[in-house]
């Protein structure tokens, strides 16, 4: 194969003693005239009666190479005295971006006259092998949805880190993250999406139950994307910008025992507020169960650990005197 980006013509044959194929280079180093020119003069009648007689065809290639890992290969089949069906294959490794990405494309690209070759070949004189990749390549799903697996990795690592540390948010950020008016507003802009044409099609060729189901799923995903990646963002924004504090809380409420379930999803939780701001009640989760046996409604809390402008992280919990 040539690695100067000249053309190389090969043609396959088979060997007596295995019946192995490969492939034989009939000429090299052609420009993309002398290419044309090599393939009207071959003999294609010979082809055309292996095929018509039911026999294996003989492959006939056209090859421009960058290098052994970047070029392209026109398969060229006679399927009739005037008829040719033709396969790209393109390989190219150097713009491989992604592990997902395909290094390889193989492309059907039809059938066509004699006459009409030319036009389908045009490319080995008029395309770079990774312009070519670009045009053909089929993206694959995680190439289409980029921006969407980057969101969700986003997503997901940051709520896997919040449920491992648990941070106490603080009163501005609960209220934020709790406020009605950003979910309302998340619902209206999500539902916008029924506009969409594939959406359209699914309500009005679905059932009633398709139609309910992709409104009701319209309305609930814009709230819960929101409320995702306000708890993703914040918890990234507290680990990044944390400082060691301390802080004082009023103990608001206590469940029925250390490891009870219900409000609230983790164990040694408690609700908290700050001193005359009951109406900022929060949850603190992870209270040593020893100190939390002690505790009782109104007991003030000292907490030193790190805080954020989001979020507090207590490393120590001390009962204070009232």
């Amino acid at each position: 194969m040539s690695l100067n980006n000249r053309i190389v013509i090969h043609s396959s044959a088979t060997r007596e003693n295995d019946n192995a194929e490969f492939a034989l280079c009939i000429e090299a180093d052609l420009s993309f005239n002398q290419a044309m020119k090599s393939v009207q003069d071959y003999d294609w009648s010979f082809n055309v009666k292996q095929l018509k007689s039911g026999q294996e065809c003989n492959a006939f290639s056209l090859s421009k190479a960058d290098d052994a890992d970047n070029y392209m290969q026109f398969f060229i089949f006679a399927v009739d005295d005037d008829l040719f069906s033709i396969q790209l294959n393109i390989m190219n490794k150097r713009n491989r971006r992604y592990i997902w990405d395909r290094t390889s494309v193989s492309v059907d690209l039809g059938v066509c006259t004699k006459s009409e070759l030319q036009k389908k070949l045009e490319p080995l004189r008029s395309y770079s092998v990774s312009r070519l990749y670009k045009k053909h390549r089929s993206k694959t799903w995680l190439n289409k949805h980029s921006l969407l697996v980057v969101f969700l990795l986003f997503v997901v690592l940051g709520i896997m880190i919040e449920r491992w540390i648990k941070p106490l948010h603080s009163p501005s950020f609960d209220a934020l993250l709790w406020n009605p008016v950003i979910y309302i507003g998340a619902s209206v802009f999500s539902t916008c999406f029924l506009v969409l044409k594939r959406v359209r099609q699914g309500l009005r060729g679905g059932t009633w139950k398709d139609r309910v189901s992709i409104c009701l799923g319209m309305i609930c995903l814009g709230p819960l994307i929101v409320f995702s990646f306000m708890l993703s963002f914040g918890t990234y924004w507290h680990m990044l910008t944390k400082k060691p504090a301390s802080q004082v809380e009023v103990v608001a409420e206590l469940p029925s025992t250390w490891s009870s379930t219900g409000r609230g999803s983790c164990t040694g939780k408690l609700w908290v507020h700050p001193p005359g701001e009951p109406q900022h009640e929060r949850i603190l989760c992870y209270v040593p169960k020893e100190l939390w046996a002690e505790l009782k409604v109104g007991d003030r809390l000292l907490l030193n650990g790190d805080r954020s402008s989001v979020a507090f992280t207590p490393a120590d919990i001390l009962i204070l005197p009232n």
